[in-house]
């Protein structure tokens, strides 16, 4: 057992805890509704985490195929090293910036839920922070199976791009025939590998990416919705409640969006070398043996698309970002309809039953005054 996998381990036992101290709570104030939410977020993570421990030889595997890939592109002209090299430095950027995001959004996450433990009042200031730090873990550990994931598929983004630029610069003229080393044959079966890896990689992580997702649906209509009542009843004496359920919910948008700009940037890097041999071909006038390569190439490529799809029916593009913000708009906008309908009708109930009696009597004194 290496480090990683300890690491790992640690995170799910601070989880498991977490449990726990929520159904001991849930069991001594015999109020179930302002935990339910804290508990099914730990025990999502811990799953999580758990399944993601285990396939830890897949995703070595999944790492070594791509790197092999990645270097039997042979690249041989300067432009395209010039190029890679911006592909790899962005890359790293990307994955800095999203760390550095991370430890940012978890440090302030860790200060908003010790101020919310503080104004609940239910623990001690020693015992609140104890918690928030448990609690900023948790959250850590659950961004840190989201950054493995979109690492492994901007790994395959980088790859497909210096696929399809060393394409273009084989393509470079209408004359140009393909470099020694590289052919529609070498092209098609660095095509197909990352096809492969993209689906072995989806497959490793779709209970994980599944449960997630629906677990931030619920978890940010909850927090909305409780933001929503706090900040009614209360008012500006739940401020801080309130920016943190605001804030948790923003977090956990995020988690999703990254998710899904990283497999939907990745489609369209795919879809881009289809777009560059049907470009290049057309510039073929003459049909020869490889132009008929490259057209079985294109047709092939349009029925194994590199897609992100959970389970068969969840395509991890922004149309189903969409879809979620709609959904948690629809049952945000009905729970509160809901919540505050049992008021309403008690109002109008008040209304009726002190109404009556005096149109009662109002109709009486008429009905005499008519005799």
């Amino acid at each position: 057992m290496n480090s990683h996998t300890v690491i790992l381990f640690a995170i799910i036992a601070v989880q498991l805890y977490l449990t726990f101290d929520e159904v001991w709570l849930m069991w001594v104030n015999d109020d179930g509704t302002n935990h339910v939410h804290t508990l099914s977020t730990n025990m999502i993570g811990a799953i999580s985490i758990f399944l993601t421990a285990v396939y830890t030889t897949r995703l070595r595997q999944v790492q070594h195929s791509l790197s092999h890939v990645e270097q039997s592109l042979q690249i041989k002209s300067d432009n395209i090293g010039q190029r890679t090299d911006v592909v790899e430095v962005g890359q790293w950027s990307i994955e800095y910036r999203t760390r550095v995001w991370l430890t940012l959004a978890a440090v302030m996450y860790g200060y908003l839920k010790y101020g919310m433990l503080m104004k609940l009042g239910r623990k001690t200031a020693r015992a609140s922070a104890l918690l928030a730090l448990l609690s900023t873990i948790s959250l850590a550990g659950n961004y840190y199976v989201t950054l493995m994931f979109v690492d492994h598929v901007f790994f395959a983004k980088r790859v497909l791009y210096k696929l399809n630029v060393q394409i273009m610069e084989t393509f470079g003229s209408v004359s140009a025939s393909f470099l020694s080393g590289f052919s529609v044959s070498a092209a098609r079966l660095t095509y197909l590998d990352i096809c492969d890896v993209c689906t072995t990689l989806t497959r490793a992580f779709q209970t994980q990416l599944f449960i997630n997702i629906v677990g931030n649906v619920f978890g940010v209509t909850f927090l909305m919705l409780f933001a929503f009542n706090t900040l009614m009843s209360d008012g500006a004496n739940a401020i801080q409640i309130t920016l943190y359920c605001l804030y948790e919910s923003l977090v956990r948008m995020l988690q999703m969006y990254f998710i899904i700009d990283a497999c939907h940037t990745t489609v369209e890097q795919a879809n881009l070398i289809n777009i560059t041999f049907q470009k290049k071909i057309n510039e073929y006038h003459q049909i020869n043996l490889t132009k008929r390569k490259v057209q079985l190439f294109i047709l092939e490529m349009l029925d194994r698309k590199i897609e992100f799809v959970i389970y068969g029916f969840i395509y991890l593009d922004f149309e189903m970002f969409v879809s979620i913000i709609g959904t948690i708009a629809t049952y945000f906008l009905i729970l509160v309809q809901l919540g505050s309908s049992p008021d309403v009708l008690v109002k109008s109930s008040n209304i009726t039953t002190t109404t009556s009696p005096d149109a009662f009597s109002t109709k009486s004194n008429y009905t005499l005054s008519l005799k």
